[in-house]
């Protein structure tokens, strides 16, 4: 009985994903990824590290806390901050607001005003990174190949990023058939292996 001899689920398709993600079946690790937790292994041995999701917030990348803070890029790649602002000087605005700090601030005013300069810092950067780079491989028209594009780009930007290793998350979903298993698994590999050739070209 699969239920008393193994400790997770096995035929729940959002059980595997969770269980794949955290890689941590006797929760040593609780509220962490395997990802995030490889990224703190590196940072706490001086490896500047990125770790990345083009498919949205993943528990794959959430480390301990203080670890490497995962970006989340979508495929289309990354908007400005604030894109119509209601005032020219919004952003310089924002970050004046955050960096008033006084006696009586609080610890956690304090911890999210840091918290959010540090997020409008990095994302301004990696734009500006990602907007300098170009694939120059065309890509299939599907969403992995859309999320592989953009890990290309992001490699891309290594150096200038400062990095030594980066880690990447991309899905695929579409896997958990009903009906007609077998035309829908060779038309998802299919799929899979034109998005993977171009990002190998």
């Amino acid at each position: 009985n699969y239920r008393q001899m193994t400790p997770v689920q096995l035929f729940a398709h959002n059980a595997m994903n969770r269980n794949t993600q955290k890689e941590d079946i006797f929760d040593e690790f609780v509220g962490t990824g395997v990802q995030g937790r490889i990224a703190d292994v590196l940072k706490g041995k001086d490896m500047p590290v990125n770790v990345f999701s083009i498919s949205g917030t993943q528990a794959v990348n959430v480390g301990e806390p203080g670890g490497a803070a995962p970006f989340i890029v979508s495929s289309s790649g990354l908007s400005d901050f604030n894109k119509s602002p209601s005032i020219s000087d919004m952003n310089t605005v924002i970050r004046s607001l955050n960096n008033a700090t006084r006696k009586d601030s609080g610890f956690f005013a304090e911890t999210f005003a840091n918290k959010l300069s540090e997020a409008m810092t990095s994302q301004e950067q990696l734009k500006a990174e990602l907007d300098a780079v170009d694939v120059s491989t065309v890509f299939p028209d599907s969403g992995i190949a859309a999320q592989l594009k953009m890990v290309a780009q992001l490699m891309k930007t290594r150096e200038s990023r400062g990095v030594v290793r980066d880690m990447f998350y991309v899905e695929q979903g579409g896997y958990d058939t009903h009906s007609n298993m077998q035309i829908n698994l060779v038309n998802k590999f299919t799929e899979l292996n034109a998005a993977l050739e171009a990002f190998v070209a």
